[in-house]
């Protein structure tokens, strides 16, 4: 049998900034090169600890209601090969919300593939807003946790596929400030939320120590946060990749940091870096590189207003309603059928831009033929 050849391609993010210079920061593509986005004019990395004291700072108190609207993780048992309870699945059809009701999925095999791409804006938007109508009825979105001692903690947490979800969707909401971390592999999708106060800045919008910054925003990702009076721990990347698991060696993972741009208050304040927390996320993608060797791609956003991205329908009134700030995985398990194996496929949106789609031959042997999903919502 000839090899399979998986395919994918890669659309390039390109970042037009409104800086002094006009610079231009461009999203790196290749696995070899190092995952940093630096102002090409100065080529300089500056690390400045100038407060900005107008800007809203994304933290619990503020973006933190739109984070923790909708996570609720199943009741299920850790065993081997298995995602504790803190790790949540895909639970419904995807297919009617983008079709609107039209015909159900069937049982497998059946051939679908993901709806092309929309070329054009609006149409892209709806998309993404019909997405994230889905993730917020299946509670899907990494969010944050409302426990009182760990409201201002990283929060992780892990979509792992199943055989009766194969269509489904995840993401990272409330993007006003804050970094997410995401990483899809063949089996699944982990996500983390890092907040921009209390983790990256104070109160008073000074940039944390390192060796803060790592302890509640690096080591979080590979330990997990520590459940309240239960003795265990969020998911974290370290039982995720031994073996077994769905990031393990071979999974094929790839790893996306999702963080703010610098802009003008920024810049006024100071910073002179593309990225705002340009310093410590290039820590996070080193030590990412280091402990799994995993080449992160940085991608930066544009901040918003908060009140202008709350919410899952398109608003004329909110111009960024429905899509902005927010990172959302969806995938289709039935992509197609390659001289007998199954081919999925998977894609990243940033707000109404495709980041980068790939498919991949499905671990058949590993997927669930049940949900792990306690009960059915009704959605």
């Amino acid at each position: 049998m000839a090899a399979l050849f998986l395919k994918y391609r890669i659309i390039e993010a390109v970042f037009y900034l409104t800086l002094i210079n006009n610079a231009l920061a461009n999203l790196p593509v290749g696995d070899g090169v190092k995952p940093l986005l630096t102002n090409q004019t100065s080529g300089t990395l500056s690390s400045v600890d100038h407060p900005s004291p107008i800007q809203t700072l994304c933290a619990p108190d503020t973006c933190g209601t739109e984070c923790s609207k909708s996570f609720r993780p199943p009741s299920r048992k850790f065993g081997h090969s298995k995602i504790p309870i803190e790790a949540i699945r895909a639970n419904s059809t995807l297919d009617d919300m983008i079709t609107h009701g039209l015909q159900n999925r069937t049982s497998y095999p059946r051939k679908r593939a993901l709806d092309p791409v929309p070329a054009a804006v609006a149409d892209r938007r709806e998309h993404v807003a019909a997405l994230s109508r889905y993730i917020t009825a299946e509670d899907q979105w990494v969010s944050y946790d409302t426990r009182r001692s760990l409201a201002r903690k990283t929060t992780t947490s892990a979509v792992e596929f199943d055989e009766v979800n194969a269509r489904s969707a995840f993401g990272a909401k409330g993007l006003t400030g804050c970094t997410a971390v995401l990483i899809v592999s063949t089996r699944g999708i982990f996500g983390a939320h890092i907040w921009e106060f209390p983790t990256f800045v104070n109160s008073g919008g000074r940039e944390r120590p390192d060796d803060f910054f790592i302890q509640e925003g690096v080591d979080v990702l590979f330990n997990g946060s520590p459940e309240e009076g239960a003795g265990e721990t969020d998911i974290g990347l370290d039982l995720l990749t031994i073996e077994g698991e769905m990031m393990m060696h071979g999974t094929n993972p790839r790893m996306f940091i999702l963080t703010p741009f610098s802009n003008d208050q920024d810049r006024e304040g100071g910073i002179q870096t593309v990225l705002r927390y340009d310093r410590q996320v290039n820590l996070l993608a080193e030590r990412l590189q280091q402990e799994e060797g995993w080449v992160p791609r940085i991608v930066g956003y544009t901040r918003r207003r908060l009140i202008d991205t709350t919410g899952d329908r398109l608003s004329r009134a909110r111009p960024y309603r429905g899509f902005g700030g927010r990172a959302i995985f969806e995938w289709d398990l039935n992509e197609r059928l390659e001289e007998g194996n199954r081919i999925g496929k998977w894609r990243l949106w940033l707000e109404d831009e495709m980041i980068m789609e790939q498919e991949f031959q499905v671990d058949a042997e590993n997927l669930d033929s049940e949900s792990s999903i306690s009960e059915n919502t009704g959605f």
